[in-house]
């Protein structure tokens, strides 16, 4: 599986999938001077959304339900987006973002060890990209989401000041009998960035692995927002005269297609009528759900629901600002 997605996504690379509403600055996929690798950023926060997004909504029917879901990587996994100057958004331009092969997984882990993870992943943390690293591990700024982390940067050791999920706002408790269910990657459950506290799960086989890259999780989100215009087309409508020919007419009948509506002129009602006679006798839901979310973005990319600021999910009570 994990071989085909990537021979799918490499061969459409310069496919545009995507754009950015009129209100964000184009820059803000650039990842200008690496910054996820030293503070919270919009590209950080929006990428970790989608990764909860992904497993809520579109995970395998293997995959078992996991409340309360976090995710945790570190900013160094993300790298620089498309130029600042584009309109569209391209499937490269994602790949580029997020350019490594490891898939997502999911593992329980105490409350104890998730404290110790994000005390790790702070401990290298440095002002500026001119600052010299600490301990080699400048990269690994925590990127989460479901949680709220304030620490303060003036502390030298034990920077975390507490931890909550998201929304409920519940403290995560520092003890080793507490599990919460955490989504990452394989490089991070693994140990990497000096993320040492992930290591005793990996080793033990308790860490649960997909065959997602996170970047065909990101793009499959996107994808998402294409198939929820779809839906909103296929909602029934009521019938109306139209000068279509009696076959169009059969097949127009058959769709429970609600084309008739602002979103889609009728030469778009007429071309999915015209693919559904092709097809007719493999006519299924599913053909016709595949063609209204291929007109759909065909019709408007879909836009990316990027915020316009952080939300202080990761709060340095310090006031360093960087």
């Amino acid at each position: 599986m994990a071989r085909v997605l990537s021979h799918e996504v490499i061969k459409n690379m310069q496919k545009p999938v995507a754009q950015l509403p009129t209100n964000v600055p184009r820059s803000v996929l650039a990842n200008p001077d690496q910054a996820s690798r030293r503070k919270e950023t919009v590209l950080g926060n929006w990428i970790a959304d989608s990764m909860i997004r992904w497993y809520t909504n579109l995970r395998t029917p293997d995959m078992n339900n996991l409340p309360d879901l976090i995710f945790i990587m570190t900013g160094g996994s993300i790298r620089s987006g498309p130029e600042p100057n584009q309109t569209e958004i391209k499937q490269g331009d994602i790949i580029k973002l997020l350019p490594f092969g490891t898939p997502l997984c999911t593992l329980k882990m105490s409350g104890k060890d998730l404290w110790a993870v994000l005390e790790c992943a702070l401990d290298g943390w440095v002002k500026s990209s001119s600052d010299p690293p600490k301990n080699k591990k400048a990269g690994c700024f925590p990127v989460v989401s479901g949680l709220e982390v304030k620490w303060n940067s003036n502390e030298s050791e034990k920077r975390i000041v507490s931890v909550r999920l998201l929304p409920s706002g519940t403290a995560v408790a520092q003890d080793d009998k507490v599990q919460y269910n955490v989504l990452t990657h394989t490089y991070i459950s693994d140990g990497g960035d000096g993320l040492d506290p992930f290591k005793p799960y990996s080793e033990a086989n308790k860490v649960y692995k997909t065959e997602v890259p996170i970047y065909q999780a990101l793009l499959e989100v996107i994808r998402d927002i294409s198939v929820k215009e779809a839906q909103k087309i296929l909602q029934p409508a009521p019938a109306r005269d139209t000068s279509t020919s009696d076959s169009s007419k059969d097949v127009l009948s058959t769709l429970p297609l609600g084309l008739f509506g602002p979103l889609f002129p009728f030469g778009l009602i007429q071309m999915v009528v015209e693919m559904a006679i092709e097809d007719r006798p493999l006519l299924m839901s599913e053909t016709i759900f595949n063609q209204a979310v291929t007109i759909a973005n065909a019709t408007n990319l879909p836009e990316l629901n990027i915020p316009l600021k952080v939300d202080g999910r990761m709060k340095d009570l310090s006031g360093n600002a960087v």
